[in-house]
């Protein structure tokens, strides 16, 4: 019995079956393809190219659906469409029966073998990226979250990553964790590329309570009344971080702080090292916290509105390649200054440089631009000490330094019309060429 429509016969054995349909198309049958079908029916599948033919047979109508088997072993079927997860879906073939995957060099790849597309990650740097455009963690935060989830810790770091997204901007606030490397990433690798501009009550960036973290690569703003960086609400532990390629920006809302750390918990450490970020709007209240020791700040230009930077409540602080552009005091800490200029874009209100209590204050390669007010006033117990320097002070008063302290220099240049030293203090020379 010949196939409906066809010319072509198949010889069969005397069948059980009487009146076995057969039936030809350019289409392989489906579970639908039961009613006007009876079981043993026989469906011929012709490829349009007439490159192979398949044969199928109706073994199963049970529950409505048709269960039809292969009897070549083999099918070829078309995609008629690809559902994907953003975008145009369904994608469906062009005017010649294709669709693209299209990869890159640089990111994901499609791999093609005889039966198999393979998706490889060429970036495959961190389980945890944010992208605000669709990712799968659209929030700062969610990763961070994700990480830790992940079991992250100071001896079990994990890495976050972020994308520009739609914008480049996250408006969010969030709270650093122990063992979270927060990064930004540019496709230009720009400094401070990727703005996190806060959200709500909270300080845009807060530190972890205990434990290890760092953060890479952002401009981070400060709302009116907040600050961009700052402690947590309880600290815990020793918190040792680390800050590379940042713009902390807090000019631009009133009451805002660049950096605002003034827990005094016993312990409490931060450490900058290697950092080349740019602090503005900057007060530093007690320090780093009361107690500190071994604080480092790398690379920052301090500029704030009125003053830069305040050290108290026995710090120790090391500021390294630094700009310094408003006054900063010291008050019963120890302050080391190395390779930075302190020129001020608005006269103080007393001098560049206070130091008050039992400081001792140590500038080495800076350079200190100053005018109708001192460069430096030392209070009777501190110590300021100057080597390799250079103190322009242009005028509206007599002296350079001021107070009643102690002052020792060493190769001290003095080009400006302001050359005068306060005979109250014990002044000793050291290291003078």
């Amino acid at each position: 019995m010949p196939f409906i429509g066809s010319d072509i016969n198949i010889n069969f054995p005397n069948r059980q079956f009487s009146s076995i349909k057969r039936f030809r198309t350019t289409r392989a049958p489906t579970t639908a393809d039961f009613r006007n079908f009876n079981l043993m029916d026989e469906w011929l599948h012709v490829m349009e190219d007439q490159t192979m033919n398949t044969a199928f047979k109706l073994v199963s109508k049970a529950n409505g659906v048709a269960t039809w088997v292969n009897l070549t072993g083999t099918e070829t079927v078309d995609i008629t469409q690809v559902i994907v997860d953003a975008g145009t879906s369904p994608v469906v073939p062009d005017s010649s029966g294709n669709i693209t995957l299209t990869g890159s060099t640089e990111g994901l790849r499609t791999v093609g073998s005889t039966n198999t597309i393979s998706l490889t990650n060429q970036r495959d740097l961190s389980d945890f990226v944010v992208n605000s455009d669709g990712g799968e963690h659209d929030t700062i935060q969610k990763g961070i979250n994700a990480a830790v989830s992940a079991t992250a810790s100071s001896s079990n770091p994990k890495v976050v990553f972020v994308t520009t997204g739609a914008t480049g901007t996250y408006a969010e606030s969030i709270t650093l964790a122990d063992g979270v490397h927060v990064i930004g990433t540019t496709p230009d690798g720009s400094f401070a590329g990727i703005t996190i501009s806060g959200a709500g009550a909270n300080p845009t960036v807060r530190m972890p309570a205990t434990g290890t973290f760092s953060i890479k690569g952002f401009n981070i703003e400060a709302q009116a009344g907040q600050d961009c960086f700052t402690q947590a609400s309880t600290v815990t532990g020793n918190v040792i971080g680390e800050i590379q390629r940042c713009h902390f920006d807090a000019i631009t809302n009133v009451g805002a702080m660049g950096l605002n750390i003034s827990n005094g918990a016993t312990g409490f450490t931060v450490n900058f090292a290697s950092s080349t970020c740019l602090f503005e709007g900057t007060t530093v209240d007690a320090a780093f916290g009361q107690g500190v020791t071994a604080s480092l700040i790398n690379g920052p230009a301090f500029s704030g509105s009125a003053k830069s930077l305040e050290i108290t409540s026995s710090a120790n602080v090391t500021i390294r390649d630094f700009e310094i552009t408003r006054w900063m005091s010291c008050d019963a800490s120890t302050l080391t200054l190395f390779d930075g200029p302190m020129n001020m874009a608005a006269d103080p209100p007393a001098a560049a440089l206070i130091a008050t209590g039992a400081s001792s204050v140590k500038m080495t390669n800076g350079l200190m631009t100053v005018a109708n007010v001192p460069a430096i006033s030392i209070g009777a117990a501190a110590t300021v000490t100057q080597l390799f320097s250079e103190v322009n002070n242009t005028g509206g008063h007599t002296d350079y330094v001021v107070g009643t302290g102690t002052y020792v220099k060493g190769s001290v240049l003095l080009p400006g019309a302001v050359i005068g030293i306060d005979g109250a203090l014990t002044v000793t020379t050291i290291l003078q060429v």
